[in-house]
């Protein structure tokens, strides 16, 4: 999986407290075509190992049904509302997940 997050910078100054920057609420999830594995016979698969969708858009064992992880594109609010109906098992904190999104951001913006 990998997330495509939006920020919009309009200041970078001299101080932390400068910094004004807009983090957009919507952004893009993009899936692998087939499941991870860490097996040596498919360490050289870029269908397991990569979200490129030129690479995944070639593989004849992908899936597009609906609800399923290797679908392609979803969007950030889609995989939200998945995981908010306890689809995901090791997820129990997503009211944290925007507040520390946001600290990584600043975060990056800073370095």
């Amino acid at each position: 999986v990998d997330l495509r997050l939006y920020a919009l910078v309009t200041s970078f100054g001299q101080e932390p407290s400068e910094l004004r920057a807009y983090l957009y609420t919507e952004g893009l999830v993009r899936f692998c075509s087939e499941a991870f594995s860490l097996d040596p016979a498919e360490l050289c698969n870029g269908c397991v190992h990569l979200t490129n969708n030129e690479v995944n858009a070639k593989n004849a064992k992908a899936t597009n049904r609906p609800g399923s992880a290797n679908c392609g594109n979803w969007r950030l609010s889609k995989l939200l509302a998945w995981l908010k109906r306890g689809q995901c098992q090791s997820c129990s904190d997503l009211e944290d997940l925007w507040p520390r999104i946001r600290r990584l951001v600043v975060d990056v913006l800073q370095a």
